[in-house]
Formats: structure tokens, sequence, C-alpha cells
């Protein structure tokens, strides 16, 4: 059995069932034989005692061959195994992909980048997470600062230049200079801009 494992080049397999030191010197001869030693290396081969003690013995068992697994019911075959995480490795992944943003990039981005997920993420390197969250945050509220006074600017331009000064022609007015959504306008011309009422008021 030995001889043929080592001729697959498949030795590994054998020694997580017998150690190697073990299985090399009962191979050669020099461990003694004791019963014990021969029923727990029966057991980890998944050979009977009998067919050890008398040499009647397949080349290679099925607990040896990569397929022997498939005859045994679905629900009975070892689940595989999930690949193990070197955290090193994954956090200069991560950092290098979060390098490859000109912008801080949310962390959904980020995870599909590093070929990962965000629970990985979160969950390997929570600070990590929490800091690209906030940056992505602060981006986000920087960008909304800019809109919201590049939209006031805009208001009041009207405002000073306009010769009809009405809260449709100040929506048209901001829709064709910005790509604010039809609520946010409304929402600024309704601030900014008084109704038409008011507004024939204070001219007279």
């Amino acid at each position: 059995m030995f001889d043929e494992v080592w001729e697959r080049e498949e030795e590994r397999r054998l020694w997580e069932l017998v150690p190697r030191d073990d299985c090399i010197s009962i191979a050669c001869g020099d461990k003694e034989l004791t019963l014990p030693v021969l029923r727990r290396v029966a057991y980890r081969l998944g050979v009977s005692l009998y067919g050890l003690l008398s040499g009647r013995l397949e080349p290679v068992t099925k607990v040896l061959d990569p397929a022997w697994l498939m005859d045994l019911p679905a629900n009975l075959r070892p689940r595989p195994k999930r690949p193990r995480i070197h955290r090193q490795e994954f956090l200069e992944r991560l950092v290098a992909a979060r390098k490859s943003f000109q912008e801080p990039p949310p962390l959904s981005k980020l995870a599909v980048a590093a070929k990962t997920s965000t629970g990985a993420i979160e969950y390997h390197f929570p600070a990590f997470a929490e800091e690209v969250k906030s940056a992505y945050q602060r981006l986000v509220n920087d960008r909304r600062q800019r809109r919201e006074e590049m939209a006031r600017t805009l208001v009041f331009k009207f405002l000073a230049d306009s010769r009809e000064i009405s809260r449709k022609s100040a929506q048209r007015y901001l829709a064709r200079r910005s790509d604010l959504s039809k609520n946010h306008i409304r929402r600024l011309v309704a601030r900014y801009v008084p109704p038409a009422g008011k507004i024939r008021s204070v001219v007279r």
C-alpha cells in the first residue's frame, strides 16, 4: 500500500491518516508491530484487522481514493472546507483596492474590487470597514454641501437677473442649469423665492 501511494505521489494523503514516521518505520520493518499498533493502523486506513494481519489488502484502500466519498450518501459527505484567509494578504489586497479609486469608495464597491464581501471585511477588519464608510460618508456630505451652495447661488442669480420672478420660472431656471432633482429644486425655490402675491406686494 505504501509503495502504491508513493508511486502516485499522494503520500501526504496517507500521512494524514497514519503519521509519516510511523508509516515509514512500519513499511521498512523498523517498528515493532504490536496488536495495539496494528489495530490503530487498521482503523485509520479503514481496513479490517484480519485483512491487515493476513496481508489480503488491495493496493489502495477506499479512504486513500479521492473518489470514495462519492459512494457515500449526500448527507454523509463532508462539506467542502472554506479556504483559510491569510489576514495580512487580505488586508494588503483591501488597501491596494482602495488606492485604485480616485475618491473614497463605498464599502460595497471596495469589496467588489477586492473580490470579497462587505461581511468579510467587517468581520476581519471592523476598524478598517468603519474608516472606509466614514470616508465615503464625508465625501457624500461634501458633495451634498457643494450642490446646495451651487443651487443657492443659482437661485440668488435668478432673483437678481430675471425680470419675471415666479416660482415656476425659478424652477425652470434651475432645471436648465443644474442636475438637481425636481424635488430638490422645488424645496429650494419654496425656501428662497417668495410666492407671486408677496412679490407684487413688495413691488407696490
